[in-house]
């Protein structure tokens, strides 16, 4: 099967939101990150309402402290999230925007773009994936083969064709008799 794509910038957003999606996931579940936020804020309200001696009653230059605090820690953990986002943008003069011309076999995947030309054999795979924007072929942990369902006819199809070839021909996914 011969493919040709065209990967643009948004087509890596895309990708990018979803491996973060994922790492988030495995990482800690919203109920726990909830109430660990929840404990973590009123702690620090106690010690701000303890460092201003008015845990007596409740004192609103306090509250107003701890609120702009809080608001300029998330305004720079926002900004600095940004910052680092921008940094791993790919440029348009790199590898990954442009056209790529992929063949996929029994040998593994061929692929070819500016300034490169590659094969990865089909125990180089590590898993496939499909979002509703994108199939995703991973080689690593966050290195992959980026397939916008737009550049693909029918993507289901595609899907599945890729999840029989790596069944059949990824020797590490094969157990030993």
């Amino acid at each position: 099967m011969n493919l040709t794509i065209n990967i643009n910038l948004q087509d890596w957003k895309l990708f990018q939101q979803f491996h973060h999606s994922q790492l988030i996931n495995r990482s800690r579940s919203k109920t726990i990150e909830f109430f660990v936020n929840l404990v973590l804020w009123a702690f620090i309200g106690f010690v701000f309402m303890a460092a201003f001696n008015q845990l007596s009653h409740f004192h609103w230059p306090s509250a107003l402290s701890v609120f702009i605090f809080a608001a300029t820690m998330y305004f720079l953990s926002t900004l600095k999230y940004k910052k680092l986002m921008k940094s791993y943008e790919p440029s348009d003069n790199g590898t990954l925007i442009g056209e790529h011309t992929f063949t996929i076999n029994e040998k593994g995947i061929s692929s070819k773009g500016k300034y490169y030309n590659c094969l990865h054999d089909w125990s180089a795979i590590k898993h496939i994936m499909q979002t509703n924007e994108l199939v995703i072929i991973y080689i690593d942990t966050m290195n992959a083969f980026i397939f916008p369902k737009k550049e693909i006819s029918d993507p289901n199809s595609f899907y599945n064709h890729l999840i029989e070839l790596n069944t059949k021909y990824n020797k590490s996914l094969q157990s030993d008799p």
